[in-house]
């Protein structure tokens, strides 16, 4: 369009929505946004890429690749030890989850009760600039090296085959050596959709028509941003023959025609692009794989029962839709597959497996699913520690928080000026109990440009239990890794001052005012750094006046008086929200 458009203005009318410009526009914010749609937050991930979902999908995953390695020979499911079992993960974004998953199958490579076959993670998207931050991202190259690790370029929706870049293989229809797992969080909401209606026993088309229904928000202006803007409507009309609404998609058609006989009165999406990825991707495993998806949507048929006209949801750029995962479970069930799904409905996250197995019963999968998800999943756990008074919470209850959510960084972060308040008084036992947890957090950190910097805060908690250096080796990566601040700055200037590194000090404190001149406990801080270096001698100790040092007959021994103090108190750092005496700054975003 040559002009922006305005409120009311209608972009388009009269189409199926599956092809208007709808998926055009989205495909063109995530290719032009890459991994920053997730590092700013635009796009909602960190319920479905956090420590324990990775977790619990790996303990689905090994369990699934259990039921093949058990399968007998002659089996479909039997697999070939000595080739790898690929997991491809769909629209991979940042690639945070990957990197999750790796991590916790190498923690729990050598407990396994069977021989595991190798494992390929492959990373894949549509998007070129998605690759290339992979290709960079430093804490991907051990995984890389070991081989454990790909990446391929795969349009979910569009895409036959795919191409693995540092192995080479290719992975086109029967193919795939083994059974494949397929992991698609926040994946299939953003795939294509058709909305249909039933209305006294007749099933109708939902046409579309996109209108400009919100004002486009400060600063962003013009067409690339017209999604944000975009509402749809839908005009319904009568079909004359489901069983031939999409040419050439016998599956699409009979899953649609067996809703027009059986549901009531009511308006539900059809996720058409989730159909053709699923169809596409079970032809390359040879109708061998099992799906892990998250996503907001409808695993059961009665959860489509009653329902309104289906809206978009926005993102900040991008649009959703809910998932039919019920009509998903309707394509593996007729190729001798099933799902598994949730039993506490969860309409806003449902956790799903679809199991494409020929006919196999897979037992260890359906044992993992349980156990991993049914009783207790992500969002239970992110729900309950929301609701918690962590102020009120001594240290080993928050650890016990921490050891919850499976160490998981962004948890961490919440947590942080609780431990903060906690550590200076761990015992032995509790400060090596948090060092440790605070390893495993670093451990699974995944740092983004522009994303959360969970490096600063570990600094701000060993600061705390007094242990500098540490501390002075995390704020010196939140500086690598976000550049300068004010206040990472002043905490590495206290961690030098606490070690009697005066100068040092004080040349921190000046690069935090030249990053913000205001900036008080900076400013207080120089000061008293100048005070104390006036009171020092060469050697470092306190200068003796010389109306006393000529009474002096021999060497000064034993002054201790005046200088800089042996067991340095805690600073009094002034004018910072939630320090009392004694502690780093807390850097606020």
């Amino acid at each position: 369009m040559s002009e922006q458009p305005t409120d009311g203005d209608v972009l388009e009318s009269g189409r199926r929505l599956s092809e208007s410009s709808t998926w055009r526009l989205q495909r063109e914010f995530f290719d032009r946004r890459g991994a920053k749609a997730w590092s700013e937050n635009r796009v909602p991930s960190h319920v479905t890429s956090n420590a324990y979902i990775a977790e619990a999908y790996l303990q689905i995953a090994v369990r699934f690749i259990q039921d093949c390695v058990a399968a007998p020979p002659g089996s479909p499911m039997a697999l070939d030890p000595k080739r790898p079992v690929h997991i491809l993960e769909l629209g991979a974004g940042h690639g945070y989850f990957g990197y999750l998953f790796l991590c916790k199958l190498l923690e729990i490579s050598a407990q396994l009760p069977f021989a595991m076959p190798p494992v390929r993670y492959v990373l894949t998207d549509f998007t070129e600039s998605n690759l290339e931050a992979w290709r960079r991202h430093p804490r991907l190259q051990p995984f890389f090296k070991a081989g454990m690790l790909d990446l391929a370029r795969f349009d979910a929706e569009r895409d036959t085959e795919v191409v693995l870049e540092r192995s080479g293989e290719r992975l086109a229809p029967g193919s795939a050596p083994n059974p494949i797992v397929v992991i698609a969080n926040y994946v299939f909401d953003s795939l294509s959709h058709d909305v249909f209606r039933i209305a006294s026993g007749k099933l109708e088309e939902g046409l579309a028509t996109l209108r400009i229904a919100r004002p486009a928000r400060p600063g962003e202006q013009g067409a690339r941003d017209v999604l944000e803007q975009v509402d749809v409507q839908y005009e319904y009309k009568p079909i004359a023959d489901p069983a031939t609404y999409y040419p050439g998609e016998p599956i699409a058609n009979r899953i649609l025609a067996a809703y027009g006989g059986r549901l009531g009165d009511t308006a539900f999406t059809f996720p058409l692009g989730a159909l053709r990825c699923l169809e596409h991707l079970g032809a390359i495993a040879g109708r061998r794989m099992l799906v892990l998806s998250a996503d907001k949507g409808h695993a059961r048929e009665l959860d489509l029962l009653s329902l309104g006209d289906p809206s978009l949801a926005h993102h900040n750029g991008c649009i959703s839709m809910m998932v039919n995962f019920h009509a998903l479970g309707e394509l593996v069930a007729g190729q001798g597959g099933f799902m598994l799904a949730q039993g506490h409905r969860n309409a806003a996250l449902e956790l799903c497996a679809l199991a494409m197995c020929h006919g196999e019963p897979l037992r260890e999968t359906r044992l993992a699913f349980g156990q991993a998800l049914e009783r207790v999943g992500p969002t239970d756990v992110f729900r309950l520690i929301d609701h918690l008074q962590l102020e009120k919470m001594d240290l080993d209850d928050l650890l016990s928080v921490l050891r919850m959510a499976s160490w998981d960084p962004v948890t961490f972060l919440g947590l942080a000026k609780h431990l903060h308040r906690c550590a200076a008084d761990a015992y032995v036992e509790q400060a090596t109990r948090l060092r440790e947890a605070l390893h495993k957090v670093w451990t699974l950190h995944f740092p983004l440009k522009d994303g959360k910097d969970v490096s600063f805060d570990l600094g701000y908690v060993y600061y705390a239990m007094r242990r500098y250096r540490e501390a002075m080796s995390y704020y010196k990566h939140s500086l690598d890794l976000y550049g300068p601040h004010p206040v990472t700055l002043f905490n590495m200037g206290l961690c030098e001052f606490q070690q009697g590194r005066l100068d040092e000090a004080l040349a921190l404190f000046d690069r935090a005012l030249e990053q913000d001149a205001s900036y008080a406990p900076a400013r207080d801080w120089r000061l008293r750094v100048l005070a104390e270096q006036d009171g020092l001698g060469a050697d470092g100790l306190p200068e003796v006046p010389p109306a006393i040092q000529d009474r002096l007959s021999g060497p000064v021994a034993g002054v201790a008086a005046g200088g800089a103090a042996q067991d340095r108190a805690a600073p009094v750092v002034v004018s910072v929200a939630d320090v009392g005496e004694g502690g780093a700054a807390p850097r606020v975003s």
